[in-house]
């Protein structure tokens, strides 16, 4: 006669089951690149475009998405746009 091992198995009613736990997208306009990167995990960077900006001084970030303070699920990208600076000023003509 064969004999064949058991296997238990675990399962979870519907209720249950618990989410992960959601983290808030951190402060993004005006923040060093290098710092916002920093401060991401457990989220991680996604896209970075580059953009000029009047104000945010070059290197800095201007905007995330999704937004800064939004909850999001641990592991989710987060694209950025860093400012290269305020246009440039060519010469007066004369």
């Amino acid at each position: 006669m064969a004999s064949y091992p058991i296997r238990a198995a675990w399962f979870k009613w519907p209720g249950d089951y618990t989410a992960p736990p959601l983290v808030a997208v951190p402060a993004a306009a005006g923040v060093v690149e290098a710092t916002f990167v920093a401060s991401l995990p457990p989220l991680v960077a996604g896209t970075k475009t580059t953009s000029i900006h009047a104000t945010i001084p070059a290197g800095s970030v201007i905007s995330c998405t999704p937004a800064s303070g939004t909850m999001v699920a641990p592991g989710t990208a987060v694209a950025y746009v860093v400012s290269t600076g305020p246009v440039a000023r060519s010469a007066k003509k004369e």
